[in-house]
C-alpha cells in the first residue's frame, strides 16, 4: 500500500466514514466515561487521525499509536506518542498495561491473526477491551444489480486471488472472531453495518456514507490493487489502471446498488484471567 499524499488523504477520509457509520463515536466498546481508560494502544495507526481524536477525547490517558510508516503529524496532543513498530513482531510493552487496544484496517496486512490477538490479550489489563474494525473485501446486492461481467466484480475477484497468492487472506473475518474466544477473550461481540458503495440509497444517512465511499474508492481501487495484481498475477500496470478506471466509472452510474459489510469485533479480558506458569 503506498503512503503518498493521495493515500494519506484516503486514510483520513476512511476515518470520517467510520464516524458516519458509528454516529460520531470513536469506539463501540463500553468504556466507562466516569472511569476512563488510562492507557490506549492503536495498532496500525496510519496517519494517526484516530489516535489524535482519542487523545483529545481522553486527555488524562496516555495514547500510544504504532505503524510501519512515519507519516503521522508532528504536532499532536501531549498525551499522544507515535512509535514505528511492526505489529507482527513481539510486543515490547509491559504486559497487562493497556485498558483499550484498537485495530482497524489491517485485514490484508496481518498474516497471523491468532498471534496478534494473543499479544493484545496479554497486554490488556484485566477488564480491558480489544476492538478490531474490518470490512468485507467483497460486495453484495439485494436487487440483483451486480452482474457477473462488471468491472467491479472482476476487480474484487482479482484482488482476492492476488491476496491469497501473496499469503494475505482478506476473507477471514469470521475466523478472527473465533480467534477472540480461542485466545481467552470474554463478552465477545460483533456489530455489522451495511455500507453502500456510491450514493445510490434513498435514505440520507446511507447516501452520505455511499458518497464518502465513492470518494475513497477513486484512489482506493488502484491503491489496493496495483501492487498485488502486478506482482502476484503478472498483470501490467496499464491493465490494472484500466480495470480500476472501469470499476470506478461503474460505481458513479448509481445503477449498481452495492454494499459491503463492516464489522466491529470486540472482546474483554477477564477481570480474573487464568495465568499459566509457562
Amino acid at each position: 500500500m503506498p503512503n503518498d499524499e493521495v493515500e494519506q488523504d484516503r486514510l483520513d477520509m476512511t476515518h470520517h466514514l467510520y464516524l458516519l457509520i458509528t454516529g460520531g463515536s470513536l469506539f463501540t466498546v463500553p468504556i466507562d466515561t466516569t472511569n476512563p481508560p488510562q492507557r490506549i494502544l492503536d495498532i496500525g495507526t496510519g496517519t494517526g487521525i484516530w489516535a489524535v481524536d482519542m487523545a483529545e477525547e481522553f486527555r488524562s490517558a496516555e495514547v500510544i499509536a504504532t505503524d510501519l510508516s512515519p507519516i503521522q503529524p508532528k504536532w499532536v496532543p501531549p498525551n499522544l506518542r507515535f512509535e514505528i513498530d511492526d505489529a507482527e513482531d513481539s510486543w515490547t510493552w509491559q504486559k497487562e498495561s493497556f485498558d483499550y487496544i484498537h485495530v482497524r484496517g489491517l485485514l490484508g496486512a496481518i498474516k497471523d491473526w491468532p498471534r496478534l490477538l494473543k499479544q493484545a490479550y496479554d497486554h490488556l489489563r484485566p477488564g480491558g477491551w480489544l476492538e478490531v474494525v474490518e470490512h468485507d473485501y467483497s460486495l453484495q446486492s439485494d436487487d440483483n444489480t451486480y452482474p457477473e461481467d462488471c468491472a467491479i466484480r472482476r476487480w474484487f475477484n482479482l484482488l482476492n486471488e492476488a491476496a491469497g497468492k501473496a499469503g494475505r487472506v482478506v476473507s477471514n473475518i469470521q475466523s478472527i472472531k473465533d480467534d477472540f474466544r480461542t485466545v481467552g477473550f470474554e463478552n465477545v461481540g460483533e456489530t455489522r453495518h451495511k455500507v453502500p458503495w456510491g450514493p445510490w440509497p434513498k435514505e440520507r444517512r446511507k447516501k452520505e456514507q455511499g458518497a464518502w465511499v465513492l470518494m475513497i474508492t477513486e484512489s482506493g481501487f488502484e491503491s489496493f490493487g496495483m501492487a498485488l495484481m502486478t506482482r502476484t498475477l503478472g498483470m501490467e500496470n496499464i491493465e490494472v489502471s484500466k480495470l480500476c478506471e472501469e470499476a470506478f466509472a461503474e460505481l458513479k452510474t448509481k445503477k449498481y446498488h452495492l454494499y459491503n459489510i463492516h464489522y466491529f469485533l470486540t472482546g474483554q479480558k477477564s477481570l480474573h484471567p487464568y495465568h499459566t506458569t509457562s
